[in-house]
């Protein structure tokens, strides 16, 4: 963590399969490329595309944490990768959760509302400009 600052989490939040977790995959492909180290990746529940990874980018350690339908897990993903130290934590939460919102106070943080496509053919687009507004954020 740089001078001792805490942890700030970026939350992307949104309704059930908007494309959180597609956006932070298109996030997370950005980054690991453009010099970014995967420490740790690893699949979360039964999503195949949920995962979990500490990157380091830019000296800077950035956490990933993608499976935001369920409650207990993110809260406890919040206090884990405070107590590892990270810079950022970039995760996914439903907009329908109540704790995430109320346990992220804790912690400095930014929530960004994720921009839903109205055709199909708009999806990737959104998905990428999303993803390229939390880059900036980084």
């Amino acid at each position: 963590m740089l001078n001792g600052e805490k942890m700030k989490i970026i939350m992307l939040k949104g309704k059930n399969s908007c494309g959180k977790t597609k956006t932070l995959c298109i996030l997370y492909k950005k980054i690991v490329p453009e010099n970014g180290k995967s420490n740790c990746k690893k699949q979360l529940g039964g999503n195949k595309c949920d995962f979990s990874d500490i990157v380091e980018y830019n000296n800077k350690t950035i956490a990933f944490f993608t499976m935001g339908d369920y409650s207990i897990q993110l809260c406890n993903a919040m206090n884990y990768y405070n107590t590892l130290k990270v810079d950022f934590l970039i995760c996914a939460c439903n907009s329908k959760l109540v704790k995430p919102f109320q346990n992220i106070n804790n912690y400095k943080h930014e929530i960004i509302n994720k921009t839903v496509a109205t055709k199909k053919t708009e999806e990737h687009d959104l998905n990428q400009k999303d993803a390229d507004e939390i880059f900036l954020k980084i």
